[in-house]
């Protein structure tokens, strides 16, 4: 049999599809990391970005929340995230708003590597409220179970 080959897209939509599907088998208590773009099509545009998704009925502030890991940003005082919304955090907010017309705050330091890193969400005690690493897991599961097939 021959082993079938999966392109980028499948597998993007596959790890979104894990990721969605994790967010309903679990009981979510908070904001999550949903995207990490770490890989734009033309690494010499400043297009990296991280998605936060608040999956609450309620709205949550943000205020003394930070990024940290290969990234660092500490969330502007005020900042709020509404009930079953997004929120970009880019590298360069003026290209995201030019590229994708998506709206982000930013920038922030550091560099996402296309080779993998940890990204954690923390919030105003600086406890961590949600760790990249969980979802890259999930990824290699759902890619080493392609492979096998």
């Amino acid at each position: 049999m021959k082993p079938i080959r999966i392109t980028g897209f499948i597998l993007s939509y596959l790890f979104g599809a894990v990721v969605f599907a994790q967010l309903f088998a679990e009981e979510v208590s908070s904001i999550v990391i949903n995207e990490v773009h770490h890989n734009p099509p033309d690494n010499t545009v400043r297009q990296e970005f991280i998605e936060l998704y608040n999956p609450l009925d309620e709205a949550l502030s943000l205020d003394g929340w930070r990024l940290s890991g290969a990234v660092d940003f500490n969330f502007p005082e005020g900042a709020n995230l509404a009930a079953k919304s997004y929120v970009v955090i880019a590298e360069d907010p003026d290209t995201i708003k030019e590229t994708f017309n998506v709206s982000a705050l930013g920038p922030y330091e550091g560099k996402l590597d296309s080779g993998g890193e940890t990204i954690r969400l923390r919030n105003v005690e600086d406890e961590i409220v949600e760790d990249s690493l969980e979802k890259a897991s999930l990824w290699s599961e759902v890619k080493d179970n392609i492979h096998r097939k």
